[in-house]
């Protein structure tokens, strides 16, 4: 189970981004590394990928907001929750669409609407994906 949810939270990119999605909690995916691998990352996955965190990814589009490299700077990070705090039916609502949008495709929330631990809803989605893996059960 999770723990008790905060008001809103910076997280690093990961499934921590589908974790406080589960519990309805509004958010902001941060993503700091050296210079040498953000010049890789650029170069080899943002032809592919667009987003860097997970509910971005699943949706195909912007659901949360992304700091990214030399945007993940303590000021940017501030403002954003500033923004997060000062309107808090939009980041609710930003929320509750990450939630409607993302999690049922990967039954992060359970049939009855509980948060699930993303770990497992993403073990449950890679083994669909797998045709070995069909005796597989979690």
């Amino acid at each position: 189970s999770l723990p008790a949810a905060p008001p809103h939270a910076a997280a690093p990119t990961g499934t921590i981004n589908l974790e406080l999605a589960a519990a309805g909690v509004p958010q902001v995916a941060v993503y700091s590394t050296s210079w040498l691998t953000g010049f890789v990352i650029r170069r080899l996955l943002r032809p592919v990928l667009r987003h860097a965190s997970l509910p971005n990814i699943l949706a195909g589009r912007t659901l949360l907001t992304e700091l990214l490299f030399e945007d993940c700077t303590p000021c940017r990070i501030a403002e954003e929750a500033d923004f997060l705090l000062a309107r808090p039916s939009l980041a609710r609502a930003e929320a509750a669409q990450i939630r409607q949008l993302v999690l049922p495709s990967l039954r992060a929330v359970g049939d009855g609407g509980e948060p699930q631990l993303a770990s497992r809803a993403a073990a449950r989605a890679l083994l669909r994906h797998l045709p070995e893996a069909q005796t597989c059960t979690l």
